[in-house]
């Protein structure tokens, strides 16, 4: 309240001519700002805009480049490990994809944890509506890709052969890495193990 009271009174005291400055002058000089303020905004606007129709132009240009003498007219984009990027930049990719790339003839593949992502938007907007989800706004197709037995068997056993073993269990075959390796790998395609991302 006292800088309030500070700056007013600074505003109204004579300026270099010695007048009095008056609450009209100080409003009419706010006026002014404000409208130069909203002008600088809407050039900006206007501005941002004019670059969003040119980018579109190009964007269809270079799709034709990519697609001349195809087979095909798509222009497939996978995009890999978007939950593992920083949330801000997760969301802000997603939200390009559907205000730049929205045309025809770009397809987006995204490989990611859904759930994960669903929690950054959940941080960053709130909690959504019953039933609707942040990233049905983006996906019109969800495909699910379960591990396979196999897969994990041989996930399982690499990673036993890479593991640092600082003491040896025997000499004999049975007590060696690549026996356990296989051990391990049998176990995993028996049990019911499911893949767990780090």
């Amino acid at each position: 309240m006292r800088e309030g009271y500070k700056d007013l009174a600074g505003a109204l005291a004579p300026d270099e001519d010695g007048e009095a400055n008056t609450l009209q002058d100080i409003a009419k000089s706010v006026g002014q700002d404000l409208s130069k303020a909203a002008g600088d905004l809407i050039a900006s606007q206007l501005s941002a805009e004019k670059a969003r129709l040119e980018l579109d132009d190009q964007l269809r240009k270079l799709h034709a480049q990519i697609t001349e003498g195809r087979d095909t007219d798509r222009t497939v984009i996978l995009i890999d490990e978007l939950d593992r990027c920083h949330p801000d930049y997760a969301i802000a990719l997603l939200e390009a994809m559907k205000l730049v790339f929205d045309q025809d003839g770009f397809v987006f593949v995204l490989m990611v944890n859904r759930e994960y992502l669903e929690s950054i938007a959940e941080n960053r907007f709130g909690k959504p509506v019953e039933g609707e989800m942040y990233l049905d706004k983006f996906v019109d197709l969800r495909l699910k890709l379960e591990p396979v037995d196999k897969s994990l068997a041989m996930a399982a056993k690499t990673v036993a052969l890479k593991l640092p073993l600082a003491v040896p269990y025997g000499d004999h075959e049975e007590f060696g890495v690549e026996r356990a390796a296989i051990l391990v790998s049998e176990l995993v395609a028996q049990g019911d193990f499911q893949c767990v991302r780090s």
